[in-house]
């Protein structure tokens, strides 16, 4: 879905940059998720924004042993996930948007269906308007991680993964049992510096509600920027404080 987006936006002139660490070989987000959690010691991903399963069959790259529980509302990309899954047993489908609460909502779709959201779009950011102009709006289920877990008799997510085009707050707030008993080791998360839909929270907001459960900020990636060079947007790892002993053996 990335790809996508990305390719759009180079022809705007807004430029992705890959946020680099000390070491060459870490700059890629899934190899860093891959070194804090391990390898083979992944078994639950949930793919939340899951379009149609491609980042499903990245995970299983890095996590050989993972089942990805995946997630999308919209009927036609739920459709690619469905030929996906059919395609690789690992891949467990699940057409429902995630969010705060169990039940229905209205999501919005866009010119561009990678941007679709449960959030209307912010029309003031015009560089944007060809890919987030609201073209229909279609009742869809809703989900949360809470409920799933419990339905799934899931103990813990190894690797939760947010991409819902600004509606991750909603998400994480959904999963408030998981995170106070530190049942999810990781997130992996989309985030924004500037508004790009209509009371979405910025990155600042996402950080001081997972530091309220002891997750910290480990590194930023796939930052977007606008010409002006103001940051657009990105992708966070946050990590559970019980990992706080691994990582500082690794700087070590």
């Amino acid at each position: 879905m990335k790809q996508l987006v990305r390719a759009f936006l180079n022809k705007c002139g807004i430029e992705i940059r890959l946020v680099k660490n000390m070491h060459a070989q870490l700059r890629d987000a899934f190899l860093e998720q891959q070194r804090l959690v391990g390898k083979k010691d992944v078994k639950v991903v949930f793919d939340i924004g899951a379009y149609d399963g491609g980042t499903a069959l990245k995970y299983k790259e890095y996590f050989p042993n993972a089942t990805v529980y995946s997630f999308e509302p919209f009927a036609a990309t739920y459709s690619k996930l469905l030929n996906t899954a059919n395609k690789h047993s690992f891949i467990k489908p699940i057409n429902a948007a995630v969010a705060e609460k169990v039940g229905h909502a209205i999501l919005h779709v866009n010119s561009m269906d990678a941007t679709n959201s449960l959030l209307p779009s912010e029309t003031t950011n015009s560089y944007l308007d060809d890919l987030t102009k609201s073209v229909d709006r279609v009742e869809v289920q809703t989900t949360t991680v809470d409920y799933l877990c419990e339905e799934k008799n899931i103990d813990c997510i190894d690797v939760l993964k947010i991409d819902v085009q600004g509606n991750g707050l909603a998400v994480l707030k959904g999963a408030e049992r998981m995170l106070r008993e530190k049942k999810i080791k990781i997130i992996y998360i989309e985030i924004e510096f500037l508004q790009i839909y209509k009371g979405q929270p910025l990155m600042y907001e996402l950080t001081a509600f997972l530091s309220g459960f002891n997750y910290n900020l480990f590194g930023l990636y796939n930052l977007a920027h606008q010409k002006s060079g103001q940051l657009a947007w990105g992708d966070a790892i946050y990590y559970c404080d019980e990992l706080e002993s691994s990582i500082r053996s690794m700087n070590s």
